[in-house]
Formats: C-alpha cells, sequence, structure tokens
C-alpha cells in the first residue's frame, strides 16, 4: 500500500470520502422515499413507510453480514498473499448471499402482513405497509449482492467505482420515485418499485471492475462451505446487530409513541427516522472507509498505523457531528415542513420537537460505530459484538422505559432516550475497546 505513492492520512481521506458519499447515497433514497409518500400520499403513507423500516433494516443487516465479513476476510487475506483463500472466499460468498437472500425474499413475501401487525400496524396501515415491503423485499437476493460486491471491489481498491455504483442507483430511485409516484400514480408500490429496481443498476456498474480486469481475485465455480461462511459472518456480526440495532430502536420507538400520540406521532418519528437513517450513514461511511486501511495494515502487523487512523476516524466523527446537529437544531422547523405534505399543525410541532431533542444523541452514537468497526477489522470481535449488542437496545429499551412509566416524560422522553443511552453505551464501549486491545483478544 505504501508503494502506491500515499501517506496514510491521504488514504484515509481518499477512502472515508468516497465511502460516505456511497453510504448517503444508499440512505437518500429512503429520505427521497419519505419526502415523495409524504407530499405524494400523505401522513398515511409516512406511517406505513415508518412501521416497514424495521424489517428494511433485517434486509440490510443480512446484507452487512455478508459483505463486511467477506471485504474485512478479503482484504487481510491479500495483504498476507493468500491469494487462493481470497478467491475462494470472494466466490463462496456470492453464492451464500444469493441463496440467503432468496429464501429470505420468499418468506416475508409470504407472510408480510403477520410482519406487519407484528411491527405495529393496525387497521388500514396493515395492508398499505405489508404492500411497500412484501415488493422492496422481492428484490432481497439483489440487495446482498450489490452489498457484497459493492464492499469487496472497495477493499479490491477501487472505492471510485463503488461510490458511482452507489450514487448511479440512488439516482435511479430518485427519478423513478418520481416518475412512479406522480405521472403514474402508482403511490407506495410505485416507491417500492423505484426502490426494489435501484441494486440492479449498482450491480451493472459495479460489474466494470471485472469485465475491465482491474480485479486482483479471480472467479471460478463455487463450492458451499459452512465453515467459510462461519467465519465471514463472524467477522460481519458486528455491523450486522449494528444495522439491526436501528431497526429495532424505530420498532421500540413505534410502539412507543403509538402509546402516546397515534399515528401522527408515528408519522412525525417517521421524519426523525429517515433523517437519522441519513446521519448514521455518515457514520457508517467514515467507520466502513477505514476499515479496507485498518485491516491491510493490521494483516501487515502495522499496529502504530491502525491506531493512527482510529485518531482520525474519531476526529472526523466529531467533527460531522458539530456540523449536522448545528443545521438540524436551526432548521428543525422547516425540515419537519418539508416532508409535511399535508400541512399538519401536529405533526410539524413533534417532529420538529424530535429533531432537536433526538439528535443530541448523534455526538456519541457516531463514535461508537467508528469503534466497534475499528475492533471488527482487527478481528477484535469480542469487544466489537458487545458494542452492537449494547446498541441494539440493550440499553435504548430500559431507559425508554424509564423516561415513559416512572419519569413520567412522555413524549420529550421518548426524544431523551436515544442521547441518554447513547452517552451511556459510548463510556462502555471505550472500556471495552481498551479492554480489548489491551488483551490482544
Amino acid at each position: 500500500m505504501e508503494t502506491r505513492g500515499q501517506n496514510v492520512k491521504r488514504q484515509f481521506i481518499q477512502f472515508v470520502s468516497l465511502n460516505i458519499l456511497s453510504m448517503v447515497g444508499v440512505s437518500c433514497y429512503i429520505l427521497v422515499d419519505t419526502f415523495f409518500i409524504g407530499n405524494g400520499v400523505g401522513a398515511d403513507g409516512l406511517t406505513a413507510l415508518n412501521l416497514a423500516l424495521p424489517l428494511f433494516s433485517f434486509q440490510q443487516a443480512f446484507g452487512f453480514l455478508f459483505s463486511v465479513g467477506c471485504g474485512t476476510k478479503y482484504a487481510i487475506c491479500k495483504a498476507r498473499k493468500q491469494d487462493e483463500e481470497a478467491d475462494e472466499l470472494v466466490c463462496s460468498t456470492i453464492l451464500w448471499a444469493g441463496l440467503f437472500g432468496t429464501i429470505l425474499a420468499l418468506v416475508i413475501f409470504v407472510f408480510s402482513k403477520p410482519f406487519m401487525i407484528m411491527m405495529g400496524a393496525k387497521g388500514e396501515m396493515v395492508a398499505l405497509s405489508a404492500e411497500y415491503m412484501r415488493t422492496v423485499l422481492l428484490f432481497t437476493p439483489f440487495f446482498l449482492l450489490n452489498s457484497t460486491c459493492n464492499l469487496l471491489v472497495k477493499n479490491d481498491f477501487n472505492p471510485r467505482l463503488a461510490m458511482i455504483a452507489t450514487l448511479a442507483g440512488s439516482l435511479f430511485n430518485i427519478v423513478f420515485d418520481y416518475i412512479f409516484i406522480y405521472p403514474m400514480h402508482m403511490g407506495m408500490i410505485g416507491a417500492a418499485l423505484a426502490t426494489g429496481f435501484s441494486p440492479w443498476v449498482n450491480l451493472i456498474i459495479l460489474s466494470i471492475h471485472v469485465f475491465k480486469k482491474k480485479n486482483q481475485f479471480h472467479l471460478h465455480k463455487p463450492t458451499l462451505r459452512p465453515a467459510l461462511i462461519m467465519e465471514v459472518a463472524k467477522l460481519g456480526l458486528t455491523s450486522a446487530v449494528t444495522e439491526l440495532a436501528a431497526g429495532v430502536v424505530v420498532l421500540v420507538f413505534n410502539w412507543a409513541i403509538l402509546s402516546q400520540t397515534g399515528n401522527v406521532g408515528v408519522a412525525a418519528y417517521g421524519v426523525v427516522a429517515n433523517i437519522a437513517i441519513v446521519v448514521m450513514a455518515i457514520y457508517n461511511g467514515i467507520a466502513q472507509g477505514m476499515q479496507p486501511l485498518v485491516s491491510t495494515y493490521y494483516g501487515l502487523g502495522k499496529e502504530e498505523t491502525t491506531r493512527k487512523l482510529l485518531r482520525y476516524g474519531v476526529e472526523i466523527t466529531v467533527a460531522f457531528s458539530t456540523l449536522m446537529y448545528t443545521v438540524l437544531a436551526v432548521y428543525a422547523v422547516p425540515i419537519a415542513e418539508l416532508f409535511n405534505g399535508e400541512h399538519l399543525v401536529t405533526l410539524r410541532k413533534i417532529a420538529s420537537e424530535g429533531v432537536r431533542i433526538y439528535f443530541t444523541g448523534i455526538f456519541f452514537a457516531g463514535v461508537s460505530v467508528v469503534l466497534g468497526v475499528y475492533c471488527n477489522s482487527r478481528e477484535k470481535v469480542k469487544p466489537a459484538f458487545a458494542i452492537a449488542v449494547l446498541r441494539g437496545g440493550t440499553v435504548m429499551v430500559p431507559v425508554l422505559l424509564f423516561l415513559l412509566f416512572v419519569a413520567k416524560a412522555g413524549m420529550v422522553g421518548v426524544w431523551l432516550s436515544f442521547p441518554v443511552s447513547e452517552a451511556i453505551i459510548l463510556v462502555i464501549a471505550i472500556v471495552l475497546v481498551k479492554k480489548g486491545m489491551g488483551k490482544g483478544e
């Protein structure tokens, strides 16, 4: 890597900046869905979308399980000159991702309505949210393959192509969101189809990496090796649980808000939750941008360089947190109104209050995400997984219940539960990382 004529800081800036653009591109199609649905369908559409989001996080979590595990192990294998093992890893992971994605799509397609009832949907919301999520998750194999191939291309030192592919897919989704919802009047189904077809665009562009023979891996007939995919899953588990945590948070918040303010409150939280997806995408962009570099330098045995990369990651995370919170706090009302197509006063009030309180937690959440991925990139699975579990609702749910039923804080308590729990998680995470690194686990 050093022979490429780049110092570590320059490599970090290149990988992280391109990866932030990629991750924000991925999250923006959800934000665009929210905008078009809020204005083209209304508050019921926002409610249905937010009730469906936990299942979408479930799908994304499995994407990370394969992609992060494969990408991390691939970078380490290549750094150690284990080329045959790297090739087998790539081929087997792609096969498993496709097979698992197909099974997952069929299960959710068949049981979409029971799943949505479990998510908290009632009455007409069951059919509306089930229709949206059933359509999106029918494309699960392509989402999982896209996630795997995208991170593989990044770890094969072509982050620019990965970024272009992601942004092209997001642009496709934005354009067809508009076409399907407005001129064609397809409503929620139109938004779902635009989202579902977007990974096809990504995969077509990512294939250029192979067709132009820029790849350092070689594709061959894959084999179903359970031991190998278990190793991949172990390394991808932290990122998968972190993504699943986002779905758990949305699910618990939906239940809590339904008990406080009903469907309008869930619609308002839909605005907050979808902005949060973009914010967390930036943190994931920083963390996943670090990953190929940390894994490669770790594979080369350069401990001091990996620690330097961690410092860069924390510094840029704090800087982004400051910038994002300032913008969100100052423009909370117009941001809420942007998604309020029916101009409901209650929705605007709840959402703007939520933006100002909820997003104080991003200062803590961002650093926790970076710490978790850093540990995982160095094969320190125990502290990485512990951080992911903490962020998966282990801390937030008790905090939320305390604020609602003991402190009687109402909606303010709902919004406060995120920053309070993330502050607690970060303190524990710092202790776990120091302990894990010290023991060399």
